[in-house]
């Protein structure tokens, strides 16, 4: 949700957006989701533990919370919290938005399994 001040010359566009630009954007929204499987992954090619390398872009592209999933998200639990995260009246934090719709998927007996409702999660910057 957020808008890169300055993008890539047209000649440098070849339609593959890396993390090494995406790491020099200035974002202006507090809110980026990574609409992607596996996206909170260690990054094999740095043999970093804790997560990918787009996830650490978009944070030093200015992004104030990353929203990245653990594993292939059912559809019916990506329709049931991304509305919630990125409702432009929601109040209060990423992490408390996500936290509101995990509790809805527990208390839904179709979704109460921690494979359903700890697919997602929040990285911030205090």
């Amino acid at each position: 949700m957020g808008e890169a001040s300055s993008l890539p010359d047209e000649t440098e566009l070849d339609g593959l957006l890396k993390a090494d630009e995406i790491a020099n954007f200035r974002l202006r929204g507090p809110l980026v989701v990574i609409a992607a499987c596996n996206s909170a992954a260690p990054d094999a090619r740095t043999d970093d533990p804790t997560f990918s390398g787009l996830t650490r872009a978009f944070l030093a592209a200015g992004a104030r919370d990353v929203v990245m999933s653990h594993w292939m998200a059912r559809a019916s639990v990506a329709s049931a919290v991304l509305p919630a995260l990125l409702a432009p009246h929601r109040v209060g934090t990423a992490a408390a938005a996500l936290r509101n719709s995990r509790l809805q998927l527990i208390s839904d007996p179709g979704t109460a399994h921690p494979t359903s409702w700890a697919v997602f999660s929040v990285l911030g910057v205090l």
